[in-house]
């Protein structure tokens, strides 16, 4: 996430989680929050990037842009909302969706390492 606002540094970046998780450089840090001010900041946002899972789900209530980047662990189609542009490598990939949080079966795990953050930044950057 740290390459992805490097290389966006036109956005103003907010990063919402646990003050326990390491702190973004370039981005205003809201942590700790209640999920009530969780949803507000995702409410006021202009867009969400994220992996699967909660603030997907939370920014697809309020019909936000989600750049949702999908590992491989799951199809697409168990995070997938009108408003989602995914952000994904796996396709070609005889092993995805794995369904496996740990233990990949393959050399590397291409589904993750095959989407750099350069990859990540352009798909934002068409956007605005």
């Amino acid at each position: 996430m740290q390459n992805v606002i490097n290389l966006t540094p036109k956005i103003k970046w907010v990063q919402v989680g646990l003050s326990s998780e390491p702190l973004l450089e370039n981005s205003i840090h809201r942590l700790d929050l209640s999920i009530r001010e969780m949803a507000y900041i995702i409410f006021r946002s202009k867009f969400v990037l994220t992996l699967e899972g909660l603030y997907n789900h939370l920014a697809s209530c309020f019909d936000k842009k989600t750049f949702i980047i999908l590992s491989g662990m799951l199809p697409a189609e168990a995070s997938y909302y009108k408003n989602n542009v995914i952000i994904s490598k796996f396709e070609d990939l005889d092993c995805a969706p794995c369904y496996k949080l740990n233990s990949c079966i393959k050399s590397e795990k291409f589904c993750t390492t095959r989407i750099t953050s350069d990859y990540v930044a352009n798909v934002i950057n068409k956007d605005f």
